[in-house]
């Protein structure tokens, strides 16, 4: 697998490519994202995204064998607020709302009391214009909150 970013002024995602035409099927991605599990975790808290290119992932079901190579306790989409729709096992649609409407940065299921670890995300079928899907480092927004405020949420456990 190769590496690189999306843009230099900006750490976040680190992108990862096949590095030749043999590592694109979905199989040689399950097998790379067992072996390097542990690159994976260390690359994820760094960077705080990984964006997967050229791999031949196709389908809900194929998407849902990668998430589950990865992570064995993927969480259903239960009291989010956001209209969804299963897919497949526990892979959703996105949020429903018109193409016109734009969904502000948030923590996802930040409300309740267990939210996942990780988010994945397929695009299955790419918009003709716009829908895009905004990703922000969450730490990083965190340091630039005033300390007294983050301390008050702390206190709350918000």
């Amino acid at each position: 697998m190769k590496t690189d970013l999306l843009n230099e002024a900006d750490e976040l995602p680190l992108v990862v490519m096949p590095s030749s035409a043999g590592e694109t099927g979905l199989d040689s991605l399950l097998q790379w994202s067992v072996e390097q599990r542990d690159w994976i975790e260390r690359q994820l808290l760094h960077y705080g995204a990984i964006l997967l290119r050229g791999f031949d992932v196709h389908t809900a079901v194929d998407f849902e064998r990668f998430c589950n190579s990865f992570d064995q306790h993927l969480l259903n989409y239960v009291g989010g607020d956001s209209p969804r729709q299963a897919v497949t096992g526990k892979v959703y649609t996105s949020t429903e709302y018109p193409a016109e409407l734009e969904i502000p940065l948030h923590n996802e299921l930040s409300y309740r009391q267990l939210w996942p670890r990780k988010l994945f995300c397929f695009c299955q079928q790419p918009a003709q214009h716009g829908g895009e899907t905004n990703i922000a480092d969450s730490r990083k927004i965190l340091a630039k909150i005033d300390p007294v405020v983050s301390q008050r949420f702390a206190t709350k456990q918000v």
